[in-house]
């Protein structure tokens, strides 16, 4: 059931009241015979499973992480990508990506495609070749 909080507006103790949602919500002290409480609105408390607590340098606890939860293939990427944002907002690029390009490279011969620039000049032309 959910729970209200009620307040008194002479003595401005906050009580929590467990109610159902549809009792009238409306408190009158423990005889009920008590005048003076309102009801306080507050914004409901929530907790979302984030990814604040890594450490985004980490690779054991980013294993940890995806490892214990049930998701897609796309949650761990776009938890990946998040780390990779912190990452670049910490040492102004992403040592992880540039490794992981650097090291595509010397596999293939090319340049990865995400590390390709999207604009050239090419003989007073630019090109641009973003998406």
């Amino acid at each position: 059931m959910p729970e209200y909080l009620y307040k008194n507006t002479k003595t401005e103790e906050i009580r929590s009241i467990i109610q159902t949602m549809k009792e009238e919500h409306i408190y009158r002290g423990d005889d009920d015979k008590e005048p003076g409480w309102v009801r306080v609105f507050a914004v409901p408390q929530m907790t979302f499973d984030s990814l604040s607590k890594i450490d985004p340098f980490s690779r054991n606890e980013f294993d940890k992480y995806t490892g214990s939860k049930a998701g897609t293939y796309n949650d761990v990427m776009e938890a990946s990508a998040e780390l990779s944002e912190k990452r670049e907002k910490i040492a102004g690029k992403d040592p992880i990506k540039e490794k992981y390009f650097n090291d595509y490279s010397k596999k293939t011969g090319k340049t990865h495609p995400k590390a390709r620039p999207t604009k050239f000049e090419k003989g007073g032309i630019t090109v641009d070749v973003s998406d």
